[in-house]
């Protein structure tokens, strides 16, 4: 999907994540017809398609989306988005010069952010690209 000049691309683990939220939503939808729209769950959803598909495509480079250090100073270049009112990250990173952002991870309920928490979005993500899971090389990310 092309937005903004931006082709936009999911990494597998973040379309697993991605996809496990909407079979959830999907069983809300069956079991709870008249009130599923209001669940956090479908809010949450929503407010990742706006951030996937408006916010980050309208301008990855802003400094919004910077994360500093809290990755370590190896990941600087790794981008990501704050939402919700329980500390919701998504991880993303992007390349000018090819126009590609690739979406990798977000958290969900059982990993909101609390610094210093072994569960902590940021803990948990270093650690996959310190194991090379995502993989941090662009060619590599967008191989998976």
């Amino acid at each position: 999907m092309i937005i903004n000049a931006w082709q936009l691309v999911q990494d597998k683990m973040f379309t697993e994540q991605l996809n496990k939220l909407i079979a959830e939503i999907v069983k809300l939808q069956q079991t709870q017809p008249e009130s599923f729209k209001e669940h956090p769950k479908t809010k949450k959803l929503a407010r990742i398609y706006k951030l996937m598909l408006e916010e980050i495509p309208a301008d990855p480079a802003h400094a919004q989306w910077n994360q500093g250090n809290t990755l370590g100073e190896d990941f600087r270049f790794w981008k990501r988005a704050k939402f919700g009112p329980n500390h919701f990250r998504l991880f993303f990173r992007y390349d000018g010069s090819r126009q590609v952002i690739i979406y990798a991870w977000m958290n969900d309920e059982k990993t909101l952010r609390k610094d210093g928490d072994k569960n902590d979005p940021y803990a948990i993500f270093a650690k996959g690209l310190r194991n090379g899971d995502p993989p941090s090389d662009l060619n590599d990310l967008l191989k998976r």
